[in-house]
């Protein structure tokens, strides 16, 4: 236990090297400067669809660099404690493969695809000459650290917006868009001359590491395992219709981390058992299918969950710091009435306003425990309360499941006018 201990401090010592060394720095942070476009695409989606930003650019990146930060920390420890060496892992060919399959479709940049592609290559006819249970154990890992993510964090970008199922119906939901630069640990073997002369050294158990090298490599010399700072980023995006974003993106990490730990264990019984080589490499790309799979499946199936009700009118989204967040008015509560005036449409919320002074008196079921509650709301200098409401018959999606989940530049100029939203 005591040589655990001191490979977790090492990892506290080595993995804020990533930060600040001037060898190490210039690559995090323009994967960082990499992340702050993403959120500022994000963000420009929203000013445009709302004429607000309901997630700024700026505290995303702070929070994405915060979480990251213990994600990589969470990454390394688990790297190490299984002793995933870098050394022939083959990650010079997952890079370029993994941007190649990006044009095909986005969600394909991801170690899982390329990673098992690479794989089945080196299995199959013996290019490129790689580490294969090493490939799959470090695809787990950075998947298994996205699920920490994601569970820690995932909800904490989310722009509500109109989607249209594959029954093409209009329904209300969320584009879930989270983004993480990470600084990692990561084990490389290195030939020394002369062990014994080496100070420092962590005498490891017999049994570690679980997944082990290559029996030629380890009988090649002498060799020892190094720790050494690299930067990594990963991504996470996904669509909450039948749930709430938190629940959806807590649902999310639980299968993608049972995913993960069937991939390890593949990976790990590889080490050690040649047939079972094929079955991560094959387990990699296929298994990641059916998370994605499952993940749309339920949303495709299921009802709405901010499906307009038969009286009332259904709240999608709250702004942040706005009015009616602040009274206590939440996504997926029920608006019944709004300064004297029954409701049933965003038309009559519209007229309901208009005629409204300053301070407007709503009464409205909470989703929480289904009281019914009377609140007064402070309209905004524009005459808005911050609310988006669910669709109604006839409006038009923002985006399509089926379609990249990516809030790309084109979606936002397809978007021609706001819909649903009081300010």
């Amino acid at each position: 236990m005591d040589s655990f201990v001191k490979l977790i401090v090492q990892v506290f010592r080595v993995v804020p090297v990533m930060l600040f060394h001037p060898n190490y720095a210039f690559i995090f942070w323009t994967l960082t400067l990499l992340v702050f476009f993403q959120y500022r695409r994000c963000a420009n989606l929203e000013k445009r669809i709302y004429g607000v930003t309901k997630n700024q650019t700026q505290a995303q990146v702070l929070s994405a660099l915060g979480y990251g930060l213990l994600g990589g920390l969470v990454g390394s420890i688990l790297l190490v404690s299984i002793g995933i060496s870098l050394s022939s892992s083959g990650i010079i060919y997952v890079w370029p493969l993994a941007i190649v399959l990006m044009l095909i479709n986005p969600r394909f940049m991801c170690f899982a695809y390329a990673g098992g592609l690479v794989s089945l290559a080196s299995l199959a006819f013996g290019w490129p000459d790689i580490h294969v249970p090493g490939l799959m154990g470090l695809v787990a890992v950075l998947h298994m650290t996205e699920s920490f993510l994601i569970w820690i964090s995932g909800d904490s970008c989310a722009t509500p917006l109109f989607i249209k199922n594959k029954r093409g119906e209009v329904v209300g939901g969320y584009v879930l868009q989270k983004f993480w630069p990470i600084p990692i640990a990561v084990l490389v073997l290195m030939a020394v001359p002369d062990i014994s002369a080496l100070e420092g050294l962590i005498q490891m158990p017999e049994w570690w590491p679980l997944i082990r090298p290559d029996r030629g490599i380890m009988e090649s010399g002498n060799l020892v395992f190094a720790m050494v700072p690299v930067a990594a980023a990963l991504g996470y995006s996904d669509i909450a219709i039948t749930m709430p974003p938190r629940e959806k993106a807590s649902r999310s990490a639980m299968t993608l981390a049972a995913y993960s730990l069937l991939l390890l264990f593949f990976s790990i019984l590889a080490s050690r058992t040649a047939p079972f080589k094929w079955v991560a490499a094959l387990f990699a790309p296929t298994g990641h299918e059916m998370v994605i799979h499952l993940g749309i499946r339920r949303e495709v199936i299921a009802p709405s969950y901010y499906s307009q009700p038969e009286r009332g009118l259904r709240v999608l989204g709250v702004l942040p710091d706005s009015a009616s967040w602040r009274a206590g008015i939440r996504p997926g509560d029920i608006l019944f009435e709004v300064a004297g005036f029954q409701i049933k449409n965003r038309d009559e919320l519209r007229n309901a306003l208009f005629f409204a002074f300053d301070r407007v008196f709503i009464i409205y079921e909470s989703i929480e425990d289904g009281a019914i509650r009377q609140v007064w709301v402070k309209k905004d200098p524009d005459g808005y309360l911050g609310l988006v409401t669910a669709p109604e018959p006839g409006d038009s999606q923002h985006i399509e499941i089926g379609q990249s989940m990516l809030m790309s530049g084109a979606l936002g100029r397809r978007i021609a006018r706001c819909l649903g939203l009081q300010r």
